[in-house]
């Protein structure tokens, strides 16, 4: 993330906040928490930080497994949101906004979780930011969750999508986004543009919002949070029907401060 787009990124998701909750596939979300659930019961964590946490979805949903969540995201308009489905969702759950390159909520955590975030960590400022961060927030022997789609194995099996297109409709609002993606070779960095068009009964509206995502190895992740003092307890690349693409990091936190 480079700092003189931070505004411009924050105008982006101020338009897309409206429509995120559409976009979203909600039983792939919960088979996600299913998925991490399962990891923290192991690691009897009770305490966790959802990372880049958006509208909130994964944090409600991990509020009502029993978990005491809480959850950052650069976005005003995003946290917002969050707060609103929360509170529909009967769940309670601390929003913040915050910067995860760097936030101080003055509070450790048995559990950090990077779902579907830490790619948008496209400078390796951003990531040594990032990660002095995350080292205030958990606590000693506490882990780290990364998991999110790859687009290098993407790329080394075949399946990369240059362009693609989303429908969505719920009641009279219907939805349509064309997505299209360039790969920066040398920098390791995925360019999306996204062209969003929105028609609630006669009104039209449309809006174009672009982002960067690294590209990043499972090596990759775990050479820089090795280097930081984590330990690395798990890695998968999975290809099955639910998270075919996807890559998981779990790792504890070996830092005594």
């Amino acid at each position: 993330m480079i700092e003189m787009n931070k505004e411009k990124i924050l105008q982006q998701y101020s338009l897309l906040s409206e429509y995120y909750d559409l976009l979203a596939d909600k039983r792939k979300y919960q088979r996600e928490v299913e998925l991490i659930a399962k990891i923290l019961s192991k690691y009897k964590v009770r305490k966790i930080l959802d990372i880049g946490c958006g509208t909130g979805t994964h944090s409600i949903l991990f509020a009502k497994k029993g978990f005491q969540v809480s959850g950052i995201d650069i976005s005003q308009a995003m946290i917002t949101h969050a707060k609103v489905n929360a509170e529909r969702e009967g769940v309670k759950v601390n929003f913040f906004v915050e910067d995860m390159r760097n936030f101080n909520l003055r509070e450790k955590f048995d559990a950090c979780l990077y779902l579907h975030s830490f790619y948008y960590l496209t400078e390796n400022s951003d990531i040594e930011r990032a990660l002095n961060s995350l080292i205030r927030h958990l606590k000693f022997n506490g882990i780290v969750v990364i998991f999110h789609y790859s687009v290098f194995n993407s790329v080394l099996s075949g399946s990369f999508q240059k362009t693609y297109l989303i429908k969505k409709k719920r009641n009279s609002l219907q939805y349509v986004a064309v997505i299209e993606h360039g790969i920066d070779d040398e920098k390791c960095v995925l360019h999306a543009t996204e062209y969003h068009f929105v028609k609630k009964y006669d009104k039209t509206d449309s809006f174009v919002c672009k982002a960067e995502y690294r590209i990043f190895t499972i090596c990759e992740i775990c050479n820089y949070l090795e280097m930081r003092g984590f330990k690395i307890l798990l890695t998968k690349c999975y290809s099955d029907k639910n998270f075919n693409g996807y890559i998981l990091i779990v790792a504890q936190n070996k830092n005594k401060c």
